[in-house]
């Protein structure tokens, strides 16, 4: 009596200071106390000897005081924990367990199967205090429970049901397992709800009157731990609690009870790896559904039932049965208005086959995800491998088996959707046979895209009877692959003809479509001239003034290897005169030729050349695609002929060759077909004196080299017009279309020199030539200088009487060679007398001796004038020709020896 006033005054001191823990912990230390007190005095009899029956008699007494009080504790503790508040947290614990396990969605969205889990904030979580007080509270609970058993195993006249029920197997599995078709739904039973209030003087009147009875007791005090326990967070042991109480169920028919004991903790041994555990409970939750015919549950435990982790662990035999179950499920109509989302029994991968264009890894910002983009191009054939690993024992036939392809714009807000056709850009079947074997299975489809785009492989559908299952991309755990199509290259081409246009010409052009193995819907070709040139729409006369510099062109729809060829003119104005007629091409024209040009643009809508085939086989029509193609032809930069070189030469005293040297230019070959040489006065081409008759028709390409040859004479009498001399050369390309190149010859040196002559000729002059004996020498070293003097040309006097000295036609001249520069010291004839009389030239040598180092570019002059006893005469003009230079060294060393003058003795 003593200790229980302690309790009572400490409880009742507890209560005051609001501590809820340590009320339920003082409560639990006194009724075990109490209890092993009882317990020991049953032992301690001190010195009365008692029979076997009353020493049972107060050992039961002990365990029926422990277990009353555990309850009436229990009971006290109701006012804390409100029923609802227990209700609650033991729905949202199954809510939780019961999250992303139920694999069968719903058409109609009311899913079963939501892949995600639960948010955290539809979750009751408790706080602190509730939870240690739930510990303390289910540990004193379970003390009594632990009595409840022991009670039984001594007061049941049979053997306690619930020690049997965790001896051996359980005896519904005793019985044959009936196929699925044969099954009788069982009938629903009432659930066991929460324990009530007690309402009498004790929770024991009547447990052990019978088994069923005290079974009932037994599911009420467990199913008051279990709330508690899952509230404390021992998750594992209220489990264990659980599937007692659904073994219990299931011996006494009740399988709707038993099948929503079962749901929320079937996947806990699975959380701890310990897959024998976790397909135990699948199988008997599997047990439950079947006896209920539940189709869509049954199917939904079924097909988890086999995995990985489970199917090496579950036997044979058992698995076996359950496929037979299986295929039997999938057939019914029931399961028809359903869609499944992703199954353990089958496990899918998708691969992408490389492809040209290759692969890169993107993130999907909006899921939180990464994509394989695969880069194709629209025609090429992309190859899809699925591989499905199958842990069923035997094989299997799927009706189909098909790939959702959904495009990336609309794939953000379709994904958490079933899939379905009309939010998918594509579904591909697979080609039969479509049996899965066990293990792994490998499929493939080909694709061959018209459309451009960016598309995401959304989902697979495997239909299996009347059974559908979706393997949704983002479900699994594995980066989303993508494929973005990219346009195919073009294989049309535009072709201009000529090649080039000849500055200065009027020619007709060639524009050449070829649609290669592309399908043309429609095209515009654009004709833009630059700057000097002009069109005409293709099919106009030339003559007809529409002369512009651009122009429209609609190209028709064009098949697969169609050609369109498009005639049109270009004149180009470079080249002309203010009249019309052709200009002049100088030397200087050629090197700075602006560049003239005629661009055609071709805009195209176009299919692949597949188009038509895959709209045969049931593609959907696709949108275009669109390409330009440009092409260009230009005027030459420079003529067709340039001049490279023109001089004349004098072969005989009136007679002189012009050698002409031309060079090509053209890309293609032309032909020479006539040409000319005009030149001024006073030159003229003798008769047959043209040499370049083997250049008729001869064929020149590019960089080749003309050389003309002209015989000419001199003839003052003849007049001509030409200012300058051209060279006039007519060329014909492959069509017969003939181009003028007039051509300015640059001889000006030669008639520099041909009136020079003819100047030398007017006046009295005297040609000098001087020459060295050596082009360098030392500075002071003597060098000898060589005058040549032609006074052929002079002008002789006539003699005026007898008394004058020379006869008639006698001359004399003074010379004179001085250096007015002070470079050079001269030495030996540097002064005398030409006597003209019998010669008319004369070598005059004498010394030069340097006085200054470097290059000597100024030379010694000599001046000539007549004798004085000429009378009067005109002066004499000296033409005089000097080497280029002189180059004069300096003394490096020098050698010298001193010795005196005289000794003086």
């Amino acid at each position: 009596h003593v200790m229980q006033y302690l309790f009572a005054r400490e409880t009742s001191l507890l209560f005051l200071i609001r501590d809820p823990v340590e009320i339920v912990r003082r409560a639990q230390m006194f009724i075990t106390t109490m209890y092993t007190m009882k317990m020991r005095g049953v032992m301690d009899t001190s010195g009365i000897k008692l029979t076997e029956a009353e020493v049972r008699a107060r050992e039961i007494e002990a365990e029926k005081w422990a277990l009353s009080t555990c309850w009436d504790v229990k009971r006290a503790c109701d006012s804390y924990f409100l029923k609802e508040e227990l209700e609650d947290f033991n729905d949202s614990f199954i809510k939780r367990e019961n999250n992303g396990r139920d694999l069968v969605d719903v058409a109609d969205s009311d899913s079963l199967h939501p892949d995600s889990k639960m948010p955290l904030s539809e979750t009751r979580v408790p706080n602190p205090l509730d939870r240690d007080v739930a510990s303390k509270l289910s540990e004193l609970l379970e003390f009594a429970r632990l009595r409840l058993l022991r009670l039984g195993d001594s007061q049941l006249s049979s053997k306690n049901p619930i020690r049997a029920l965790n001896e051996g197997l359980p005896t519904d599995l005793a019985k044959p397992w009936e196929p699925w078709e044969s099954l009788t739904p069982a009938a629903e039973t009432p659930i066991v709800s929460l324990p009530k209030q007690f309402e009498g003087d004790d929770w024991l009147n009547d447990v052990f009157s019978s088994e069923k009875v005290f079974e009932s007791k037994y599911l009420e005090l467990t199913a008051a731990i279990v709330p508690l326990c899952q509230l404390a967070g021992s998750y594992r042991f209220a489990a264990r609690l659980q599937a007692e109480r659904a073994e219990i169920h299931i011996q006494l028919g009740e399988y709707h009870a038993a099948t929503d004991i079962l749901l929320p903790i079937v996947d806990i041994c699975a959380e701890d790896q310990w897959d024998r555990g976790h397909f135990w409970r699948l199988f008997r939750l599997a047990c439950c559904q079947r006896m209920i015919h539940d189709a869509p549950a049954y199917l939904n435990t079924l097909t988890r039932c086999f995995g990985s982790r489970l199917s090496p662990v579950a036997p044979l035999k058992t698995a076996k049965l359950l496929q037979r179950d299986l295929e039997a499920v999938v057939g019914d109509e029931e399961i028809s208005k359903y869609h499944l989302g992703v199954s353990p029994f089958l496990e899918t991968e998708l691969s992408v086959e490389a492809l040209s264009a290759g692969k890169m890894i993107a993130p999907l910002m909006s899921m939180r995800r990464k994509v394989v983009k695969n880069f194709c191009s629209v025609g090429e054939t992309a190859y899809f491998t699925l591989t499905i690993t199958s842990h069923l024992p035997n094989p299997i036939n799927v009706e189909s088996i098909r790939l959702f392809l959904v495009s990336f714009d609309k794939y953000e807000t379709v994904y958490m959707n079933t899939p379905c056709e009309e939010d998918s850009f594509r579904v591909l079947p697979f080609d039969p046979p479509m049996v899965i074997n066990p293990g792994e299975n490998k499929f493939k489809i080909e694709w061959i895209p018209m459309n451009t785009g960016q598309y995401i492989l959304s989902a697979v559908e495997i239909r299996w009877k009347a059974s559908c299952f979706f393997y949704r991309s983002c479900a699994l755990r594995k980066p989303l692959m993508g494929i973005d199509v990219l346009p195919s290259e073009p294989t049309q081409t535009i072709e201009l003809n000529p090649l080039f246009l000849i500055p200065g010409h009027v020619q007709p052009v060639r524009i050449v479509f070829h649609a290669g193995s592309d399908v043309i819907t429609e095209g515009t070709v654009d004709l833009i001239c630059s700057e000097g040139l002009q069109v005409i729409p293709p099919g106009a006369d030339p003559n007809d003034e529409e002369w512009s510099k651009s122009c429209k062109v609609h190209l028709p729809p064009c098949s697969p290897g169609e050609k369109i060829v498009l005639e049109t003119t270009v004149k180009s104005s470079a080249g002309k005169t203010e009249d019309g007629t052709d200009a002049v091409i100088h030397e200087s024209d050629s090197r700075t030729g602006a560049v003239q040009t005629m661009q055609a643009k071709v805009a195209t809508s176009y299919h692949h050349a597949l188009y038509d085939k895959m709209k045969d086989q049931g593609e959907f029509d696709s949108p275009s695609m669109k390409t330009v193609l440009e092409a260009m032809v230009t005027t030459l930069d420079r003529p067709a002929l340039t001049v490279d070189s023109a001089d004349g030469y004098s072969y005989t005293e009136d007679k002189v060759l012009i050698s002409v040297s031309l060079h090509c230019n053209t890309p293609v070959p032309f032909f020479i077909k006539e040409w000319d040489i005009r030149l001024p006065h006073p030159l003229r081409v003798e008769e047959n004196g043209d040499m370049n008759q083997d250049l008729f028709e001869h064929a020149i390409a590019e960089g080749e080299q003309l050389s003309f040859g002209f015989k000419c004479a001199y003839d003052e009498s003849i007049e001509t017009k030409d200012q300058e001399p051209i060279l006039h050369v007519v060329l014909q390309d492959e069509f017969g279309k003939t181009f003028n190149q007039v051509l300015g010859l640059n001889l000006d040196s030669f008639y520099e020199k041909l009136r020079e002559k003819e100047e030398f000729t007017r006046i009295n002059a005297v040609a000098v030539e001087l020459s060295c004996s050596s082009r360098e020498g030392l500075v002071g070293a003597p060098v000898t200088l060589k005058y040549l003097v032609d006074a052929s040309s002079v002008t002789r006097p006539t003699r005026r009487n007898s008394s004058d000295f020379n006869t008639s036609g006698d001359l004399c001249m003074f010379y004179t060679v001085s250096s007015t520069q002070m470079e050079w010291i001269l030495a030996g004839n540097v002064e005398g007398i030409l006597n003209c009389s019998k010669k008319t030239t004369f070598e005059l040598e004498f010394v030069g001796i340097p006085t200054r180092p470097g290059v000597l570019k100024e030379f010694p002059t000599i001046s000539l004038e007549y004798n004085s006893t000429h009378g009067d005469m005109p002066p004499i003009t000296v033409h005089a020709k000097n080497p280029e230079a002189f180059k004069s060294l300096s003394f490096v060393n020098h050698m010298a020896l001193a010795c005196p003058a005289g000794i003086e003795s």
